[in-house]
């Protein structure tokens, strides 16, 4: 099964393969502590403080720490409003 498959029967009380162990993203001073600490290098935390989730430093860093895949990947949501307010001045 796909990491998907196996979420989606999850969620549907489905037979599924193995529990994934899922990414949700990282606060950037956890980043920088497990960099400190060297779970993951300097190099991965910048990356992924600049690029986010599915750049390559989450792939290594996910792979490093033994995740399966980052929810964002799996699902493909969207925090943004839609449609955009316009911008508009108040007060000046």
């Amino acid at each position: 099964m796909t990491f998907r498959e196996n979420v989606q029967a999850i969620l549907h009380y489905q037979n599924y393969d193995h529990f994934p162990v899922v990414s949700f993203g990282y606060w950037n001073e956890t980043l920088d502590k497990w960099a400190a600490e060297g779970h993951i290098t300097k190099r991965e935390a910048e990356g992924y403080k600049k690029k986010g989730d599915n750049s390559p430093a989450d792939q290594s860093i996910m792979k490093r720490l033994g995740f399966d895949f980052n929810w964002n990947s799996c699902l493909g949501t969207n925090n943004l409003l839609y449609p955009n307010f316009e911008p508009e001045i108040l007060e000046a």
